[in-house]
């Protein structure tokens, strides 16, 4: 049974994401863990399955047909927000020199490219005290999910969009798509925006959001 939520997250650090943040691609990414195991093996833009794989994620499905998607909101930030630009580096340790292996032969270790190439690269943050989204979903359902959610965001490996704990409580109101002022809350594909002019964009509309079977020209907020 599907009911209006509203999930708030709050926060310990700085998320390194957009200002977008859908939850419903947060949700599937636990519900395939949770389904499937955790994927070890990946291939840049693909899968390590021949066959596409899906997860049952506990939200409403809107606009049945192709260009489906869930009736979960974009990120809504607390003010202020604190834009900021930090670096993740990589960089050849020379304490390791004795690990290399060149096959009993002499060899340099190059970090302009190649397997030791060095990096120091821009990543973009976005800080608040907690960011919330509006969806309809199973409440208990989204609730297990979530408990497994420690950080949200990309680099969560490095300690980015560390969560401090989840809310989720019942809503009076359905803003999943649509806001108190008819404003859109997600991106949703142009065929279904039939309420007003909205600004268009190419982009995704559900999970996964990079794949390129889930863009369209879409109405965006």
């Amino acid at each position: 049974m599907f009911s209006p939520l509203k999930i708030t997250a709050y926060l310990q650090c700085a998320v390194v994401a957009d200002e977008t943040l859908p939850i419903d691609g947060i949700l599937y990414y636990y519900a395939m863990r949770a389904e499937h195991g955790a994927q070890d093996v990946t291939v840049p833009g693909g899968h390590v399955d021949k066959e596409p794989v899906w997860a049952s994620v506990p939200l409403l499905m809107l606009n049945r047909g192709p260009e489906w998607f869930y009736a979960a909101s974009f990120a809504q930030w607390s003010q202020p927000v604190a834009e900021m630009t930090d670096h993740w580096n990589k960089r050849y340790d020379t304490r390791y020199d004795g690990l290399v292996d060149f096959h009993g032969k002499r060899g340099k270790v190059v970090v302009e490219q190649g397997r030791y190439k060095a990096y120091h690269m821009p990543v973009f943050c976005r800080h608040t005290l907690s960011v919330s989204w509006y969806v309809m979903g199973g409440q208990e359902s989204v609730e297990r999910l979530l408990a497994r959610v420690t950080h949200i965001g990309k680099k969560t490996a490095q300690g980015w969009g560390a969560v401090l704990r989840w809310e989720i409580v019942p809503w009076p109101h359905d803003w999943s798509v649509r806001g108190p002022d008819s404003e859109l809350m997600r991106a949703i594909p142009a065929s279904a925006a039939k309420d007003g002019p909205d600004k268009t964009l190419f982009c995704g509309y559900r999970p996964s959001y990079w794949d390129r079977r889930n863009q369209a020209m879409c109405a965006v907020p």
